[in-house]
């Protein structure tokens, strides 16, 4: 079986990384850590990443608390290689498909140019795809799922 959708599919969903934060800040709601008050509000308009509390006046990021926290890597990548996940564990788990999987075969799709960006990704989105947790499964469903599914219509499968 080959790859079900490319990285240029995915890139003409989300032409840029705002676009990609945006349909995130859409599926994702941030709550501040501390007052457990849900944040809409973006700190700058330059910078959609960061969140502003109005209770306790701090400033969040949309990725605190979850598997992005933490990265500077185009969130499109960690888009493409989760709805790659999404579509060989959740909806072709019988099918032995780990060749579309392997970290050179994602690193070759997507262009990028370092290793290290891409093994880091990967070993994150492997340990979230393998938790039988339930906040991860939503975490899955909310966020991959929803990129899967229009990957694949674009594309027939």
């Amino acid at each position: 079986m080959k790859v079900p959708f490319s990285y240029q599919s995915l890139l003409r969903l989300y032409p840029n990384k705002e676009n990609a934060i945006m349909f995130y800040k859409e599926q994702h709601m941030t709550y501040c850590p501390d007052c457990n008050t849900r944040l809409k509000r973006s700190l700058r308009k330059k910078n959609p990443l960061l969140l502003y509390c109005p209770e306790c006046k701090k400033t969040i990021s949309i990725f605190s608390d979850t598997v992005f926290h933490g990265t500077r890597a185009d969130l499109r990548y960690w888009l493409y290689i989760g709805a790659l996940f999404h579509f060989c564990k959740e909806i072709h788990p019988g099918i032995q498909i780990t060749h579309l999987l392997s970290q050179k075969s994602i690193k070759q799709a997507i262009g990028a140019s370092s290793d290290q960006t891409i093994r880091r990704i990967y070993t994150v989105l492997r340990r979230l795809f393998e938790s039988t947790d339930y906040d991860d499964g939503i975490f899955r469903t909310l966020i991959f799922k929803p990129v899967a599914d229009s990957l694949s219509t674009t594309t027939g499968y």
